[in-house]
């Protein structure tokens, strides 16, 4: 099938209702209003993801430095 042999626009069907509907500026406005709302919230998930991760890697190093603490300087010739 290629680009030319789209099926037309039947004026009377469902399709056509919904692409004349969609052609209107009220509900572009609103088609519009709701990509950007979902790009918000998805980049708000993003953002709260990033700060989760970076308590948890803080939280990580703090016990990593304790551990680091308890057991001591490294010792040349490894462990026994």
């Amino acid at each position: 099938m290629s680009v030319g042999d789209a099926r037309p626009v039947q004026p009377g069907g469902w399709y056509g209702r919904t692409a004349g509907a969609l052609r209107r500026p009220w509900a572009q406005a609103l088609t519009g209003l709701a990509l950007i709302g979902l790009l918000a919230l998805l980049y708000l998930n993003q953002v709260a993801s990033v700060a989760v991760a970076n308590a948890r890697l803080g939280n990580l190093r703090a016990v990593a430095a304790v551990i680091l603490a308890l057991d001591g300087p490294p010792r040349s010739g490894g462990r026994p």
